[in-house]
């Protein structure tokens, strides 16, 4: 709402995402997405001798807490199906369903 509202002053970038202890490896995330989606591979083909991308992604929301007052409300598991979820519907060209759907719910919980 203070996005909406006040776009000069709360309009720039934000994270969101889940609480500390909701956290997990990119590994498990991944995993949690296939599991998901029903169908696909999951395989590690990073080289240990090489670069790598961090084993754990975490968003600070520190900003958005002290801003906005924003808090989570989804755990990541409810996190990962609701974009999975969305993901297909898109695939398809079915979003405006899933949009209103997800919207609806996020609603609810937020009270």
């Amino acid at each position: 709402k203070k996005m909406w509202e006040e776009t000069t002053k709360y309009g720039e970038g934000w994270n969101f995402g889940p609480r500390v202890e909701s956290v997990a490896t990119v590994w498990e995330v991944a995993t949690k997405v296939l599991e998901n989606y029903g169908k696909g591979e999951l395989r590690d083909v990073s080289d240990p001798n090489t670069l790598h991308e961090a084993n754990l992604l975490m968003l600070d929301v520190s900003k958005a807490k002290v801003r906005l007052g924003w808090e989570t409300k989804m755990g990541i598991r409810e996190s990962i199906e609701m974009a999975v979820e969305w993901y297909k519907k898109y695939i398809k060209g079915n979003i405006y369903s899933v949009c209103v759907k997800q919207i609806n719910f996020y609603v609810q919980i937020r009270k």
